[in-house]
């Protein structure tokens, strides 16, 4: 549009503007006053980029060379002026951040402590990361190995020089960096990455003042379906799983997940597979009166005979899944499963690069992998996992039966991701103590919990509370030993 002058009414109007803000009232006129709004939306788009001239140029506006501050906020005794853009809408600013056309130019938030944490939960020892920055901003991640604690802890603590001074917006070059200068990262390197990702994501979100997934792409869905796990910690008798299968539903779950195979491995004796079977059928009855699924877990503890005789025997409750039937490196046992049989598999939790779940897919042919968050590798990387799930056109459930900082992160990817099912919950079934340190978990109403919208991940620790349950050497799990489903680890000895 070529340029002209203004008209004496335009040029007045101009005037009025510019001596309002010289009063530190704030003016909007033009395209300026209809993107205030949506710069409050946004989230992963920066915000300076709303406040610069070239934005508004975008628009329409004609850009002008150096940005007005709003003197009067500097007078009232608000430190430094709030920068404004030649419309006048505010540019917003953050702990650590300074906008452009502010003193000194942007400033970058900075990692300057790593701490390492561990809570001695009943059956499992958890490994926290705490992440603080020169921004008073803290973020956290969850680093829990089964069995492994020490070792884990031990990890982080030296891992920490490798992030201390870094950005916390870099958070895949970190990975990338810490994988390729491991060497022969596993299980151990990973669970340490993604405690570092997560809480990197978590000051994220923090700083920018939104949920993680709305650093993703935003939310597909508004509430999120959960199912029921580590519920019946009862003695292995059909009116016991029955009642504790009721408490369950009582909380507002549709769904619930049980292994009713006790300590067995490898084949099922005629004695076990009957009590196994008895146990399915007292909880599937108890699920049906009240519309609610089964999902049978396997923990990877059979061959493929008795996976088959087992899809068979509970085809009739209709169960959600069935999950890990076989040995979990037994690829060509799930394939031949799932070729024979009509309930979907699931599998995946034990699996820890975006490769290994390619191979799932492609060779066992699963329908539902399970990435497990704090040992994938983070939260990007548990999204990828998803991505390729979906380009085979499976779903993905997320692993979560740790803390509740796996949970809280676990929700965040069940809202982005297109192909999610339904998200495991072991939460309501903490000690009361647990929930003074993480807080109450979210009401579920027929089976789903509402979007998380807090910043970042969502979770805030009572650190002092946390101080009070250190490590505890009895915290084992072991699944292959009678009596583990009351999850009291080695302390039930």
């Amino acid at each position: 549009m070529p340029w002209k002058p203004m008209s004496g009414g335009e040029a007045e109007k101009s005037r009025g503007s510019q001596e309002a803000r010289a009063e530190g009232k704030d003016v909007t006129v033009g395209n300026a006053a209809r993107t205030r709004g949506v710069s409050d939306r946004w989230s992963v788009v920066d915000r300076e980029l709303w406040a610069t001239d070239a934005w508004v140029a975008a628009l329409g506006g004609p850009a002008r060379s150096e940005p007005e501050t709003d003197g009067a906020a500097g007078a009232r005794g608000g430190g430094a002026p709030t920068p404004v853009s030649s419309y006048g809408f505010r540019r917003r600013t953050y702990p650590g951040r300074r906008v452009k056309g502010s003193e000194g130019g942007r400033n970058r938030v900075r990692i300057t402590d790593v701490e390492c944490h561990v809570i001695g939960h009943a059956w499992k020892n958890w490994v926290l990361v705490r992440m603080v920055t020169d921004a008073g901003l803290e973020g956290v991640g969850e680093a829990t190995l089964e069995h492994r604690t020490r070792a884990v802890a031990e990890a982080v603590r030296e891992f920490a020089p490798y992030v201390i001074g870094r950005d916390p917006a870099d958070v895949e070059d970190l990975v990338l960096t810490l994988r390729r200068d491991t060497y022969t990262p596993g299980i151990l390197v990973n669970t340490v990455l993604s405690g570092f990702e997560t809480a990197m994501w978590d000051i994220l979100g923090q700083y920018h003042r939104e949920p993680v997934y709305r650093l993703l792409g935003g939310a597909v869905r508004q509430r999120i379906p959960v199912y029921a796990n580590g519920w019946y910690r009862v003695d292995r008798h059909p009116e016991a799983f029955a009642g504790a299968a009721d408490l369950a539903l009582d909380r507002g779950f549709r769904a619930i997940k049980f292994d009713p195979f006790g300590a067995s491995q490898g084949r099922l004796t005629d004695p076990a597979f009957r009590l196994a079977m008895a146990l399915i059928e007292a909880v599937a009855d108890r699920a049906t009166r009240r519309n609610a699924k089964i999902i049978i877990e396997g923990h990877g503890r059979f061959d493929l005979p008795t996976a088959k005789r087992i899809a068979r025997a509970i085809r009739g409750y209709d169960p959600l899944w069935l999950e890990e039937p076989c040995y979990p490196s037994d690829l060509r046992g799930l394939r031949e499963l799932r070729q024979q049989t009509e309930i979907s598999i699931a599998a995946g939790e034990r699996l820890v690069h975006l490769s290994d779940f390619r191979h799932l897919l492609d060779e066992g042919e699963v329908d539902i992998v399970q990435p497990d968050p704090a040992h994938v590798g983070g939260i990007l990387a548990a999204r990828k996992i998803a991505a390729v799930a979906e380009s085979f056109c499976r779903s993905c459930t997320f692993h979560s039966p740790l803390s509740p900082v796996t949970t809280a992160v676990a929700m965040q990817l069940a809202a982005v991701c297109a192909n999610f099912d339904i998200q495991e919950d072991f939460d309501p079934f903490n000690a009361a103590w647990v929930h003074d340190i993480f807080g109450a978990p979210p009401a579920i109403v027929e089976g789903t919990v509402p979007l998380p919208d807090e910043p970042g991940i969502g979770i805030r620790i009572n650190w002092d509370a946390a101080r009070e349950h250190p490590y505890d050497p009895h915290s084992r799990q072991l699944l292959f030993e009678p009596g583990w489903e009351h999850r009291q680890g080695r302390h039930a000895e």
